[in-house]
């Protein structure tokens, strides 16, 4: 399904046109609530009002609520193009490429945001969440719902994000949710009426991620949409959010990236060709709301495609296995003649096909290893791959190439021309 479906379609016409149309008002928040917000504006966060000035980007702080009340949930404003200095810096020391700032929250459906009645016996929960400044937003939430709740994710033109959740995709009882462009979004849930207290009960919003790096392409027409240009008048002018603020308004705004270089080699590349079942095997992964990696598909020794999938230690991700989210064929369409400016810009791959949570099944810090299995295999339609393994020791190699996403972008192959020496580690387990 496409990122941009719009949720009328997909929602089977189970609610009215009118409720459709709530769920497209960006800013329904009471008057008065958006009066105190402008009479008392958040100062912009700066990376120098943490630590002194030296803050390292593997220690980045949370970002204030600068507001909460009724359905709007704003964020303190954040400088993301000073973050993303920060983070440009701390790559050189090799570490997992950090995108977004943590707000960790604890908002409940029974003290925030609104509940509609939609008819049919159903009613809409609607939260908005507002973080100026930011180039993306996700969230973590506790999803211990019944089962008749669906939870959508809109973006700043009301349009849905990915398909809906429900609570099928949160067997830990924790769902952390794909990426939603720009600095605005919308949290959906549409249930029966007699499910709303169960609702509010197992239901939280744990923590805003505001992303401060490119990381999630953005449509062309998110600041020329229509429904999107009266959000960002009536956002102006009841002073949430400046006419250029960064993340939303401006497509120039996402200028500052941390790219991959040049040299990478696009997947679609004839290089590539003899490595087809393996690049199919390769994710660009999501670690808390706010790191970003790779890893792969590997089948075991009895080839059962179990959803086993292979990362490094490093990336994090056996700190929070339920946080992580797969994200399968992102890559370029055609080849990039490596080395030239097209190359080293950024691509046009899609982030549709994803999928979220997993639980640690081993990790190794000496090997640089994490063993996770995925909740759910992936979709059939998306052509996932199982990579091999070799319970053998194996001797030196002549070569090797990496398949990976670099800096999160689009997915590349590199190749290692030098012989390789084989190491053993002793693993637990």
């Amino acid at each position: 399904m496409s990122d941009s479906v719009n949720r009328e379609t997909f929602r089977r016409g189970l609610i009215s046109g009118a409720g459709l149309a709530l769920g497209l008002i960006a800013l329904a928040g009471s008057p008065a609530s958006a009066q105190q917000v402008q009479a008392q504006p958040a100062e912009t966060v700066h990376p120098s009002q943490w630590a002194g000035g030296e803050l390292a980007a593997s220690d980045l702080a949370v970002v204030p609520l600068d507001s909460a009340e009724g359905r709007l949930v704003r964020l303190a404003p954040i400088d993301s193009r000073a973050f993303a200095a920060i983070e440009a810096e701390s790559q050189r020391s090799g570490r997992p490429l950090r995108f977004a700032l943590p707000a960790p929250t604890d908002l409940s459906p029974a003290d925030h945001g609104v509940v509609t009645p939609i008819g049919n016996g159903l009613v809409e929960w609607v939260l908005d969440i507002d973080s100026p400044g930011a180039r993306s937003l996700n969230f973590g939430t506790r999803f211990e719902a019944p089962a008749g709740v669906t939870l959508y994710l809109l973006d700043g033109a009301g349009r849905m994000v990915g398909e809906p959740y429900t609570a099928a995709d949160a067997p830990s009882g924790e769902l952390w949710t794909r990426l939603v462009p720009g600095s605005f979004a919308q949290i959906v849930a549409e249930m029966p009426a007699d499910e709303f207290a169960a609702f509010a009960r197992g239901f939280r919003v744990t923590s805003i991620n505001a992303g401060f790096l490119d990381v999630v392409p953005v449509p062309a027409d998110l600041d020329a949409d229509p429904d999107a240009a009266v959000m960002i008048d009536d956002r102006v002018n009841q002073g949430r959010i400046e006419p250029d603020a960064p993340g939303f308004v401006s497509p120039e705004s996402f200028a500052f990236e941390l790219r991959s270089a040049a040299c990478h080699v696009d997947v679609e590349c004839p290089e590539a060709a003899p490595f087809q079942s393996q690049i199919d095997s390769v994710a660009r992964i999501v670690i808390g709301g706010s790191g970003l990696c790779s890893g792969v598909m590997v089948n075991n020794v009895r080839e059962d495609q179990t959803p086993y999938f292979l990362t490094a230690h490093h990336c994090n991700a056996w700190a929070n296995p339920a946080s992580v989210i797969f994200y399968w064929n992102f890559q370029h369409s055609i080849c990039r003649p490596p080395g030239s400016s097209a190359s080293g810009a950024g691509g046009n791959g899609s982030l549709s096909q994803n999928q979220t949570g997993s639980v640690l099944r081993m990790t190794n810090a000496e090997a640089d290893m994490t063993l996770l299995e995925l909740f759910s295999q992936p979709n059939p339609l998306w052509n996932v791959e199982w990579s091999g393994v070799n319970a053998s020791i194996s001797p030196d190699a002549p070569g090797a190439f990496a398949i990976h996403h670099p800096s999160g972008d689009e997915k590349r192959i590199s190749f290692e021309d030098n012989s390789l020496n084989s190491v053993l580690s002793a693993l637990p387990g």
